[in-house]
């Protein structure tokens, strides 16, 4: 059976932008189902290609700026998953 994959990713230091960690965080409190993997990655976004195996879909929870409205949901495919995770990658050093 494939799994779902639940990421949350952020800093918590950084305000805001610690709500994937905190939201997935919470989430862990609470039974899942087996198919569903809840994973606290924080800043560590390079090891998201590593945890999209075996996932017949991967959520990711994280606050960027979209330049759309706060709450916006984006669907991205996998070469614009990767776009966004090297240029966090570059920026956070």
């Amino acid at each position: 059976m494939e799994r779902i994959g639940v990421i949350g990713i952020g800093n918590i230091a950084q305000q805001d932008d610690g709500i994937g960690v905190c939201l997935v965080e919470e989430m862990m409190k609470k039974t899942w189902p087996f198919e569903v993997e809840l994973m606290s990655l924080a800043t560590r976004v390079h090891e998201i290609p590593h945890h999209m195996i075996g996932k017949e879909a991967l959520i990711i929870v994280d606050a960027f700026d979209g330049s759309s409205e706060p709450g916006t949901m984006f669907f991205l495919d996998y070469p614009e998953l990767l776009k966004i995770v090297n240029k966090k990658r570059f920026f956070e050093g």
